[in-house]
């Protein structure tokens, strides 16, 4: 399992004194008011900075600001970049949820046959439940992240796909 989760992207530069605007990946954004440091890796090595203040913008948007990050220019090398937390450090989950650096990258196998299906590279949030993607030999395929279709192994990376239901979606 990956040692450091994203809990951002940023956007841009807010105004003039070094503030980022960041698209949470967390679907609590008041989580930011409560972070306390975050990472960003520079070349292949992961570097801290604390958080000198954090608040909500929007739905879709926190403005974070970073101790010693102080002008426009400053801020502007964070552009397109992500920050991350540790795993240690990230907000608990519940039972049968998972991070979505968890997720993405599992191998997608059938669970009838064993049958090597593709890889989850990337999930779509819907507001019912999310569908976890994968890239398979014929094209791609998005399967609904429902119990009753997938069984999620997180140590082994695996997601188990049953046929039974998604019998038109899978052929």
């Amino acid at each position: 399992m990956k040692e450091y989760l994203a809990v951002g992207y940023v956007q841009r530069p807010h105004a003039l004194k070094g503030e980022l605007t960041v698209e949470p990946l967390t679907d609590d954004n008041s989580r930011y008011k409560s972070l306390k440091e975050v990472y960003v890796e520079e070349q292949s090595s992961y570097v801290l900075y604390e958080v000198e203040h954090a608040r909500v913008s929007g739905p879709k948007s926190v403005l974070l600001k970073l101790k010693g990050i102080d002008s426009v220019e400053a801020a502007d090398k964070f552009r397109s970049v992500y920050l991350y937390v540790l795993r240690k450090d990230a907000v608990p989950l519940e039972e049968g949820q998972y991070y979505y650096a968890d997720i993405i990258g599992c191998k997608a196998v059938m669970e009838d046959t064993g049958e090597v299906l593709g890889t989850v590279y990337d999930i779509i949030e819907t507001p019912n439940n999310d569908a976890y993607c994968v890239k398979t030999k014929k094209g791609e395929v998005c399967i609904p992240a429902m119990k009753q279709f997938i069984r999620v192994d997180v140590e082994n990376s695996i997601i188990y796909i049953n046929r039974e239901g998604l019998e038109e979606l899978l052929e």
